[in-house]
């Protein structure tokens, strides 16, 4: 009977089934937790000895557990029924529950891929936060507890963006109902930190999406407009889809790529998302409230004093009888600096080697001056006169049969349907076809000497 061959048996498999276990928490990722317990029947039997171990200290390695309850929210948020809402607010949004030390497999591959792209959007979100401050003292890297603080708020977007982008005909959809539903679980400058994401995750999508507006043949004969600010309707509809699809546009490298992930015939659009839903409650009489409300509790206790000092600070010139877009309350388009560079993100002590609490925030507003403003219009003016030039152009294009890509300098590179030549072709080809009559033109030729402007 063969026996068998002591050298075919690799090291791990001789160890003792406690250090393989150990070995196995020690991974950071419930992926390769699987590639390791499906490489061989004696690994695999040592998983499964510990399994329920073995996946929370994975998870607690990935994740953290400064993080982990964040998580697992996101998780459970995204398996709400309409009829779960307002219980599920009021069950996990009071108080902040301990992470649980049991986890199924399923659940914890979930977790662990989303929590992959978390930590790829942070590591952006921090790196243009940086670039984007004016301060210019060296910038250490982030700290714990601000990793954990910026990863905690892409997770609150996710639990948003699941109880509020799935159930539009439903009550609790209103942006009216958002305030009681959610935001007022949350402390000021934490509802001001899911803000801070908001607009990063709208600036990562806008160029891609403005990309396909400019180019796309049937987009721009559908006359889709450019998005300016994370107040557009087809962004707000994009980010509503989640960190998933915000982070495969940020990592699509590519026209082509972008266009795979964001395009729709008709791109989708709302206007009952975060942009609207934060705004509706976030009113300048409510704000001075709570700057003056000493007692306000953070849904994450213990935490750094530097969000809230700094969330203060900036909203401690505001009076109640003005415009809530005065100071810091909206992201329209000449207010997002101090939100790009995450005020409320940061610890105390990079606010004070920045010298944060020595400014008057108030001048970080980038208002410009009466001649500025007027250059800006001008030049809106003239982009809008631009784009509808371009979408007249498309619209020809595409009825002539063209589609793909197009630019107003090169529009050798739109496609033609059914392999048919493209009528920009020479005027021999054009003698083939069947409809025309000689010198006489067919309609669709017709339109083509239109397209080209030749009458």
């Amino acid at each position: 009977m063969p026996q068998n061959d002591p050298t075919s048996t690799s090291a791990i498999e001789l160890l003792p089934i406690e250090t393989q276990q150990a070995i196995l928490s020690s991974l950071t990722s419930i992926a390769s937790l699987k590639q390791c317990a499906l490489s061989c029947p004696v690994l695999y039997t040592s998983y499964k000895a510990a399994e329920s171990f073995i996946i929370a200290q994975i998870l607690y390695n990935q994740i953290g557990f400064g993080v982990l309850p964040e998580a697992v929210l996101a998780l459970s948020s995204s398996r709400l029924k309409s009829s779960d809402l307002e219980h599920f607010a009021e069950a996990n949004f009071r108080k902040r529950r301990p992470p649980s030390s049991v986890y199924s497999f399923k659940d914890a591959f979930l977790m662990s891929e989303l929590h992959m792209r978390v930590d790829l959007l942070r590591r952006i979100f921090f790196r243009k936060a940086l670039t984007a401050s004016q301060c210019a003292s060296p910038s250490q890297p982030a700290s714990p507890s601000e990793i954990d603080r910026i990863e905690r708020a892409f997770y609150r977007f996710e639990m948003y963006r699941h109880i509020f982008s799935r159930f539009q005909q439903n009550r609790h959809w209103r942006v009216e109902a958002q305030q009681d539903m959610f935001f007022k679980y949350f402390s000021p400058w934490e509802n001001e930190q899911l803000a801070c994401v908001h607009e990063f995750l709208a600036q990562l999508v806008i160029p891609a999406f403005n990309e396909i507006a400019a180019h796309d043949v049937f987009w721009g004969s559908a006359n889709i407009e450019a998005a300016t600010d994370a107040s557009s309707q087809y962004i707000q509809a994009i980010l509503s889809q989640g960190l998933g699809h915000v982070h495969a546009i940020a990592t699509a490298f590519s026209y082509s790529a972008r266009r795979a992930v964001v395009y729709r015939l008709y791109p989708a659009y709302s206007d009952k998302f975060f942009h609207r839903g934060r705004n509706n409650a976030h009113t300048a009489r409510a704000i001075v409230a709570s700057v003056n409300d000493p007692l306000i509790q953070s849904f994450f206790e213990n935490d750094d004093d530097g969000p809230e000092d700094a969330w203060r600070l900036a909203h401690s010139g505001l009076k109640a009888n003005i415009p809530t877009f005065m100071v810091l309350t909206n992201s329209f388009r000449d207010y997002p600096t101090v939100r790009l560079w995450g005020y409320v993100m940061c610890d105390r002590a990079r606010l004070v080697e920045w010298g944060a609490f020595r400014k008057n925030w108030i001048d970080l507003l980038n208002l410009g001056s009466y001649q500025e403003r007027e250059e800006k219009r001008k030049l809106e003016e003239e982009t809008r006169e631009e784009w509808e030039r371009s979408w007249k152009r498309r619209a020809k294009v595409h009825l002539a049969g063209g589609s793909g890509w197009w630019d107003e300098f090169d529009e050798g590179m739109v496609e033609w349907g059914n392999g048919k030549p493209s009528p920009w072709d020479d005027e021999s080809k054009r003698r083939e076809c069947v409809l025309c009559i000689g010198d006489v033109r067919c309609a669709p030729h017709r339109l083509v000497l239109r397209i080209r402007g030749h009458c």
